[in-house]
């Protein structure tokens, strides 16, 4: 597994890039008609899916900070490094999520 530095800065990469994307869609948005909304807010990469990310790389984000990364927040137990290297967001086991 990356040292937790790398992991930071990764996961501070993809907020960054996540909340460039919610202002994009945002704008968009602004001028669009209801049934482009509807339209986008049903594609996997809407605003809701954008915002939901943004949340998941914001709480691994804290448990760097707070110690726990690594760790399930259900169940306690160990994320396999494997897991947290293809989704370094991640916060739940594989059994747990």
């Amino acid at each position: 597994m990356r040292n937790l530095g790398s992991t930071e800065s990764l996961l501070a990469s993809r907020l960054e890039d996540l909340q460039l994307r919610i202002a994009a869609a945002d704008g968009k948005a602004l001028n669009a008609e209801r049934a482009d909304e509807a339209e986008a807010a049903a594609h996997p990469d809407g605003v809701h899916h954008l915002r939901a990310a943004v949340r998941r790389v914001e709480r691994a984000l804290a448990k760097i900070r707070d110690g726990s990364y690594g760790r399930c927040d259900d169940c306690g137990a160990a994320i396999p490094p494997e897991r947290l290297a293809a989704t370094p967001e991640s916060v739940r086991c594989a059994d747990c999520d």
